[in-house]
């Protein structure tokens, strides 16, 4: 179950640093970066930044499964978010299919205002 979720986009991050961290410059932090059906510029990014700074998010999980297949460790490392088309904003999209309990950890401090 868990290797499947990783293939559809359904697993957040496995680490999102704490403000405290952010602060203290213990991490760099995370781009989360909302790509559409696919990405060239996220490809290149991911290469050459590392997963470790980015976690896209997808709306088609069929033609970016390349990336999963390169980044995953096995399907055992998230790679990226899977949103419905336009759905962006839907709290919905957020939230694990899995688990209503569950979902991408993403709280108001991790946002720019």
């Amino acid at each position: 179950e868990y290797q499947q979720r990783i293939r559809l986009g359904q697993e957040p991050p496995i680490v999102l640093p704490t403000l405290q961290q952010l602060q203290q410059n213990q991490q760099q932090g995370l781009v989360v970066r909302l790509c559409g059906r696919d990405s060239f510029v996220t490809e290149v990014s991911m290469k050459t930044m590392g997963i470790q700074y980015i976690f896209p998010v997808f709306e088609d999980p069929k033609r970016i499964q390349n990336l999963v297949w390169q980044y995953s460790h096995n399907n055992w490392r998230p790679v990226y978010w899977h949103v419905l088309p336009g759905s962006y904003g839907s709290s919905f999209s957020w939230s694990s299919s899995q688990d209503s309990a569950g979902g991408f950890p993403a709280s108001k401090l991790c946002l720019f205002s």
